[in-house]
């Protein structure tokens, strides 16, 4: 199976801005230390501090997978090339190798906001 396009994560996204599940789930550029995804090319996908106790982190990715949603946490990120991110910890995961838009991501949240891997 093709991997997921960032546009197509935006678009799905987008499609489901009213759903219950993804109540407080946006995506952009700005304040990096509150993503919770970083997309390949970069976007971040937000959804607070308290994503990672508060909602169901599964069913939220499987909505941002659309037709490519998997029932495995992991292998939808693999799939999708996500970086995740827990603002909560400073901490985030890097599941595949990192693209230079995520790298540059990753090094401002080292560099600027103290977040380990």
């Amino acid at each position: 199976m093709a991997p997921i396009s960032d546009q197509e994560i935006r678009n799905n996204m987008d499609k489901m801005v009213d759903a219950p599940i993804m109540a407080g789930v946006h995506y952009g550029h700005d304040y990096p230390d509150e993503a919770c995804f970083i997309l390949r090319d970069g976007t971040l996908v937000y959804g607070g501090v308290g994503f990672w106790t508060q909602k169901d982190a599964t069913a939220v990715l499987q909505v941002m997978m659309g037709k490519h949603a998997r029932n495995d946490f992991q292998t939808m990120v693999l799939e999708a090339g996500l970086v995740v991110s827990m603002p909560g910890e400073y901490k985030y995961i890097v599941y595949g190798g990192p693209t230079r838009s995520q790298e540059r991501i990753l090094t401002e949240l080292r560099e600027i906001f103290g977040f380990d891997e």
